[in-house]
């Protein structure tokens, strides 16, 4: 995960990465994506936000919602705590129990 774009992402700033790894996965609906390695379509992704002050403004609200959802303190204290119990409860049972009796 590009911790990086998180970051930008909780400063309000419209995300561009391409659709190298988890880019993807962690812009989501909060920045663009471009094909890696494609310069032409990293230039018309800039152009795009350029010419749009508007998607700019939205893309960077929809950036710091998905920052504070997925990416603050808490999200990944409430994860960890789930996962926690998750495995607490799987491992504390005994074989073949499933805890419904």
């Amino acid at each position: 995960m590009g911790r990086v774009l998180a970051e930008a992402m909780a400063c309000g700033v419209p995300i561009i990465g391409s659709d190298s790894g988890a880019i993807p996965e962690t812009i989501g609906k909060a920045g663009k994506i471009f094909p890696e390695r494609d310069c032409y379509a990293l230039a018309a992704t800039v152009r795009t936000l350029q010419e749009n002050p508007q998607l700019c403004r939205d893309l960077g609200k929809e950036g710091m919602k998905r920052a504070k959802e997925h990416f603050s303190c808490e999200a990944f204290a409430e994860k960890l705590v789930r996962l926690y119990i998750h495995t607490l409860a799987t491992n504390l049972l005994p074989a073949g129990d499933n805890g419904c009796s």
